[in-house]
């Protein structure tokens, strides 16, 4: 061997065009091949005849000789293949004298050898001498880049990232960090000028072009997702962890890049959603970008509404389902697009002489999709999933799921929670939920009864009761009552203690228009029956109100509801506080109404008990007896007449959330002391606010207005009788239904001033000041307060009835030009009406106001 290359006798069959080989620091720029026979043996066996090696001298071969690096295994088994020939046949036959026959079997017809077979023994010595370059100087350089240094030159890059290695991007606009590289193209010194240059500078260096993939997976099958990264041109040595790109095998010894461990974990989860339908529950943030890097916003086309494109904290029972997911929304269905590869550029290799070295990257990458195409038609053809550790890795962090609290799809990011753990993780089932709810007496009971008779005749004959087959085979709920008394949470109970997932919409989920509402009920009912869920729709007066001849966009919306509900074969549980408003065709619908009246004393209390029992369990100091006692004062307090309402379930916790913020306010991050007063300071407020509304409503509270406008009652009770019989009763007695107009909720009627002088008035028993804020009811506002003592026909039993007619009359003045004196006389008057009437006494007589209150009644006694 001598200095610049190693020769065959006297002339130099292979130069190195650098330093010794002894003293190289890293691989040479080029190797030469002076040899015809070995030039010739690389083009008739590797090259398919395409080298042009004929046309010159001499043949070179660039660094990172990627002929070399595709062809070692086989040159080194084709020539030592030929040395155990030879020497098999050395006793025999002289080398010198070697037959035609056996020449053409060991090396082919080659031109110059079989004229000259003295010529086999330096061809394979200069195969030797091409081995000894492969072995002394690329493969030890190769080993040593491919194990990854601590840095690296820019020409070295290429052996960086070996074909088939797993690679981790530090780009933070792409989520997901692990490929696994195809092919490396570039990092090379320009030979030529580059033709599309005008005007520039021509940089020195091509970019480092690598084209990589992940796998993802499309609701049917794995599929690999292809990406090209560059790196771009540095001086000197650059430290590898520095890189836009580092190779995992220096990534995954440092932990601030990742934990291994955890992806493989994340890899397993992913591949375990893949494989069924999950009713799981997440902690933790939805992607905006998918695992590409393209903004989800970007990729859906009138879909947006069902989707949550962006970054959102998520706390939710979830159903994780990629094939409804990408039914839903087709735009985010991963996609195994063309693959374009990076070709080397012309302007790298130079002119003549110079291998073209293109076909090989085209050659290595086509191999690696060949062995990754047979994995993925394994997969797909045994039903089987990624396991390997190196598979896992290449999986993306994101699953679709439905996320039924906002009833919107979502990419939830998997893998470590912010608190810890997994941030989507199995259901933690709470085993007797109902102890949680205050409800009356037998509700639990057969609520739970008709769900496990629904479920369980899902598993065995069905026996059809309706004349058509598959209609009315759902069970239809209804709840109804005043506001925050567990109607919600009865629904929510139920899914519970059935292990079935709850799916809770709203109106504004289903749109205005009669298709709008039709598609989606439609498209939710299929989903909800596809999961087995258990379906809530809070607040279904808007959709169930009485229909009218004059409003037919209204009545297309009920038909479509009462249509659509009749084919629903899962449970539905629907929730009002305007029961009164509901269209009759609803009552034959509806398998199951319970009433859930204003909460009791004892109901109060267990629900105040329930909050200190968490606050307890929280570390909050609680003095029990003290906030108890406290409870029930409250309640006496909103029980007596003059008071507005009483606190409901969720006015209580909301109560419990406000006190605590006060105390953790007080404690100055010491302890924290839950006591009365923090109660009291809440209590004011909220009273002040419901005095507030009160007085603004004209003296009523909720519940006279809703009794007034019939859309609800909230003094019902119902009871046997002695015989066994039902019997009607309530707190107060009704009012006769006969004086109102009946309700019409949602629709557009015009109406006029009716005549309240018939024998049928309404008896204020519970009378709070007055009547529904309205044009039927604003005329007893300036009726005397004699008339409106409860001897006069204004309670229970009360003397002779009061018959007033009503006339118009042009010149009164309207209500809001009386002067703050007669309002505030007007307001007291009121509020001894109020009093008087609750406890039964007749209110002192009171002179009526100088000017009458409303311009177009006055009231004249008959």
């Amino acid at each position: 061997m001598s200095r610049g290359g190693w020769k065959i006798g006297n002339q130099k069959q292979l130069e190195i065009d650098d330093e010794k080989v002894s003293k190289l620091e890293s691989l040479p720029e080029r190797i030469r091949i002076n040899s015809y026979n070995l030039r010739y043996f690389l083009n008739k066996e590797f090259g398919d005849d395409s080298l042009n090696f004929r046309e010159v001298s001499s043949f070179s071969i660039l660094r990172p000789f990627k002929m070399l690096n595709h062809l070692e295994k086989k040159i080194r088994a084709r020539i030592e293949g030929m040395e155990r020939t030879l020497n098999g046949l050395e006793g025999e036959i002289d080398e010198h004298k070697l037959e035609r026959d056996i020449l053409v079997g060991l090396i082919g017809d080659w031109p110059g050898v079989l004229e000259n077979p003295t010529n086999l023994a330096s061809f394979i010595k200069n195969g030797r001498c091409l081995l000894q370059f492969i072995d002394d100087i690329l493969v030890p350089e190769r080993t040593r880049l491919a194990a990854g240094p601590e840095t690296v030159r820019f020409a070295d890059l290429w052996f960086l990232y070996p074909r088939g290695s797993l690679v981790y991007l530090k780009d933070r606009s792409v989520p997901q960090k692990i490929w696994k590289v195809i092919q490396v193209t570039g990092g090379r010194r320009y030979l030529q000028k580059l033709n599309d240059m005008q005007g520039e500078v021509n940089p020195l260096f091509s970019p480092v072009v690598l084209d990589c993939f992940f796998l993802d997976y499309d609701g049917e099958r794995f599929v690999p997702i292809y990406r090209s990264f560059e790196v771009t041109g540095f001086e000197g040595v650059q430290t590898v962890k520095l890189l836009p790109i580092v190779p995992l095998a220096v990534a995954e010894k440092d932990p601030d890049f990742f934990d291994k461990q955890a992806l493989l974990d994340r890899g397993r989860q992913f591949v375990e959603c893949t494989k069924q339908v999950g009713h799981l529950e997440f902690s933790g943030r939805s992607h905006y970008l998918d695992p590409n890097g393209t903004k989800l916003i970007d990729l859906v086309d009138g879909t947006a509404r069902s989707a949550l494109c962006y970054s959102e904290r998520i706390d939710s029972e979830v159903m994780v389902d990629f094939s409804r997911a990408l039914q839903a929304v087709p735009g985010w269905r991963p996609e195994a697009t063309e693959l374009k590869l990076n070709e080397t550029n012309e302007a790298e290799v130079g002119s003549k002489g110079v291998d073209k070295d293109g076909r090989w990257d085209r050659k290595m990458a086509n191999e690696l999709l060949e062995e990754e195409g047979r994995k993925l038609r394994a997969w797909e053809s045994e039903g089987s999933a990624p396991s390997a550790d190196e598979d896992l890795l290449l999986l993306p962090d994101r699953v679709f799921a439905f996320v039924l609290s906002s009833r919107q799809w979502a990419c939830l990011r998997i893998g470590e929670g912010p608190n810890g753990g997994n941030a989507l993780r199995e259901r933690v089932r709470d085993e007797n939920p109902w102890e949680k709810l205050q409800l009356l007496q037998g509700h639990k009971e057969l609520v739970q009864s008709l769900i496990t008779s629904h479920f369980s005749r899902m598993h065995s004959p069905k026996i059809h009761f309706d004349l058509m087959k598959n209609k009315g085979n759902g069970v239809i709920i209804l709840l109804h009552g005043v506001p925050g008394v567990g109607k919600t949470s009865t629904a929510e109970c139920a899914a519970i203690s059935s292990n079935k997932p709850l799916l809770p919409i709203t109106c504004g989920d289903l749109g205005l228009t009669p298709g709008e509402v039709e598609d989606k009920l439609k498209e939710v009912f299929r989903l909800a029956q596809e999961w087995g869920c258990i379906m809530l729709l809070d607040e279904a007066d808007v959709f169930l109100a009485q229909r009218s001849v004059t409003d037919t966009s209204r009545n297309a919306l009920v038909s479509v509801f009462l249509r659509t509900l009749e084919y629903y074969e899962g449970i539905l549980f629907l929730t009002t506080n305007r029961v009164g408003v509901f269209d009759e065709a609803f009552k034959s619908r509806i398998h199951m109404a319970l009433y859930y009246p204003p909460l009791t004393s004892s109901q109060t209390v267990r629900i105040w008990q329930r909050h200190i029992d968490k606050a307890k369990r929280a570390g909050i100091n609680v003095n029990e007896d003290d906030l108890l006692d406290f409870a029930d004062k409250i309640y006496q307090i909103q029980s007596k007449p003059q008071s507005n309402s009483l606190w409901n379930g969720r006015q209580i916790r909301n109560a419990f959330q406000s006190a605590v913020a006060l105390a953790a306010f007080h404690a100055n991050d010491g302890p924290i002391h839950l006591e009365r007063k923090y109660f009291q300071n809440v209590f004011h407020v909220s009273d002040q606010f419901s005095t507030y509304i009160w007085t603004t409503k004209n003296y009523q509270t909720d519940a006279d207005r809703s009794r007034l406008s019939m859309v609800r009652r909230d003094n019902f009770e119902y009871q046997s009788s002695s015989s066994g019989e039902p019997a009607l009763q309530v707190q107060q007695q009704q009012s006769q239904p006969g004086s109102f107009l009946q309700s019409t909720y949602g629709q557009d009627v015009p109406r006029s001033i009716p005549n309240f002088g018939g024998p049928k008035l309404p008896q204020g028993g519970n009378f709070a000041g007055g009547f529904p804020y309205s044009a039927q009811t604003q005329q007893f506002e300036n009726m005397p307060a004699a008339a409106m003592r409860p001897g006069n026909n204004l309670t229970p039993g009360g003397g002779q009835q009061f018959n007033p007619t009503f006339q118009s009359s042009a010149n009164q003045v309207p209500n809001y030009m009386m002067n703050t004196e007669q309002q505030l006389q007007y307001a007291a008057q009121q509020t001894n009406f109020r009093s008087a009437g609750q406890q039964g006494i007749a209110p002192p007589m009171q002179a009526p106001l100088d000017q009458p209150m409303f311009a177009t009644t006055q009231m004249t006694p008959q």
